[in-house]
């Protein structure tokens, strides 16, 4: 629109200074458009949220077999690269064998597996899109948390 009285750039502090400075250049104003909406998935999930948390619950067993847990679950992500996030929470503390062992146990089914030398003890690991971190956070208290794709 040009800047005449009957247009929005006659009510607008700004541009009304600067069409009345200005009267030899057109000016327009032009509406900001909407931001694109997040499409809502449609995919169903390769896995339902019940067989993946089965295979946390199994991964734990495997890693530290006989030490007693708690789990929680839940998606997370913003609806196209929707993920779910396990933590699996056991009120025993490890020792660095455990650790180690889970390490070697994770390497031998394929993950990418990770001990870092400082800070709190833990194995860090990745597999096709999951990540995992096995974590002593307290010398009675050990966490596993995991992310699984959904797909």
């Amino acid at each position: 629109m040009t800047g005449t009285s009957s247009t929005p750039i006659s009510g607008d502090p700004f541009w009304s200074v600067v069409r009345q400075r200005h009267r030899d250049v057109d000016l327009a104003i032009v509406d900001a458009p909407e931001p694109p909406r997040a499409a809502a998935s449609t995919a169903v999930p390769a896995r339902s949220a019940e067989e993946i948390d089965r295979d946390v619950q199994a991964l734990w067993e495997a890693l530290l077999p006989g030490v007693p847990a708690q789990a929680q679950h839940r998606w997370v992500g913003d609806g196209r690269d929707e993920q779910r996030e396990s933590t699996v929470t056991a009120t025993t503390g490890i020792g660095s064998e455990a650790l180690a062992s889970a390490a070697a146990t994770l390497r031998a089914n394929g993950w990418q597996v990770l001990l870092p030398p400082a800070g709190l003890p833990r194995v860090l690991a990745d597999r096709e899109g999951a990540t995992l971190a096995l974590v002593q956070v307290s010398p009675g208290r050990t966490v596993l948390r995991m992310r699984t794709p959904a797909s």
